[in-house]
């Protein structure tokens, strides 16, 4: 089968490409991006286009049909003035930053007046997070979950040390987590993808946005494998599944 990928995501689409070169199908793993032509796709690019979004991807998940929590969000900059007002911890949130860019931990009106100058289109209630999960589902199906794990600092970006690694919370505790990751893949219309989910402190789950092309390049990780034995799955006619056990 085909497979296209955004340039950012060479390595793993490479691998990808590699790795499916065999599998006979007449659809094209899209991995990243959000401008192609018409075809038969396994994430549609116009699909990626919205989940690329930030601000758009939380609109289209506090409106489908089957609830996907969320943090509370606006993009009316009066109203992050009267969270702050409120006492409230706001972040402001550009429309397509990576890892720990484009956010802006607010503190002041005056912040809101400055993300808004360095970009931000949106602003987020900050969540006090116990834990941060990447969960990966396709097909409706999830086939790995990882959490963000050894860093510092409120954002969990590389940057600042933070690492996927596997969870330290069991399968079943993490059940809220999983249901939050499938229904926020499908309110976007994807076939698969890798959600950004948190919990507080007081076990409130709050999902940050879905990421299409997630780095499977790391030869030491069997997120790689999953994903092949999945889309291979979709490519040859498998069928959306649940849960059937405890991935790692």
């Amino acid at each position: 089968m085909r497979v296209l990928y955004h340039r950012r995501c060479r390595p793993s689409g490479r691998r990808l490409a590699d790795a499916l070169a065999d599998v006979e199908s007449d659809l094209t793993l899209n991995w990243g991006l959000s401008t192609a032509g018409p075809g038969l796709w396994i994430n549609d690019p116009s699909s990626v286009a919205v989940a690329s979004d930030k601000l758009a991807a939380l609109q289209v998940m506090a409106g489908f049909r089957h609830h996907v929590p969320t943090p509370q969000f606006t993009d009316d900059p009066d109203v992050a003035v009267s969270w702050l007002a409120s006492g409230l911890l706001v972040v402001g949130r550009t429309a397509h930053h990576r890892g720990g860019s484009g956010l802006s931990a607010i503190s002041s009106p005056s912040g809101v007046e400055w993300s808004q100058r360095q970009g931000a289109t949106h602003w987020l209630q900050r969540v006090d997070a116990a834990h941060e999960y990447r969960v990966h589902v396709v097909a409706g199906k999830v086939i790995k979950t990882s959490e963000k794990l050894g860093g510092a600092g409120w954002v969990r970006a590389k940057s600042n040390g933070w690492t996927f690694r596997s969870p330290t919370t069991t399968f079943e505790e993490r059940a809220p987590v999983r249901l939050a990751a499938r229904r926020a893949v499908r309110s976007l219309g994807l076939d698969f993808g890798a959600a950004d989910v948190l919990v507080d402190r007081d076990g409130g789950v709050y999902t940050l946005e879905v990421n299409t092309a997630p780095s499977v390049a790391d030869p030491t990780s069997t997120t790689f494998d999953r994903y092949v034995e999945a889309i291979t799955a979709i490519a040859t006619g498998g069928r959306e599944g649940e849960d059937d056990g405890p991935p790692a």
